[in-house]
């Protein structure tokens, strides 16, 4: 069962799609986002942040799906210590 705030957001949106490419424009800061390529979401599900946060890098980590931390936790780290430094 989903719990938390997910639960409430999916009900009070009440299936509309919010586009939030503006607020994303305003984004400063690196931005690292990791994918799974075997992710049941589609890779192309992030390019609403490459497209509008010009800091913003994508890292597809093999063998992994939607929790790459925990299947392929060794690049996961690689990726995530380089982007650290």
């Amino acid at each position: 069962m989903i719990g938390g705030w997910v639960q409430k957001a999916c009900f009070l949106s009440m299936g509309k799609k919010h586009d939030y490419s503006r607020a994303l424009t305003h984004v400063n800061v690196p931005v690292l986002i990791i994918h799974g390529k075997n992710d049941l979401i589609p890779v192309g599900t992030c390019n609403s942040y490459l497209d509008n946060i010009q800091t913003a890098k994508l890292v597809v980590i093999e063998n992994a799906t939607h929790f790459p931390f925990e299947e392929n936790s060794n690049e996961f780290e690689d990726v995530l210590a380089k982007f650290l430094q």
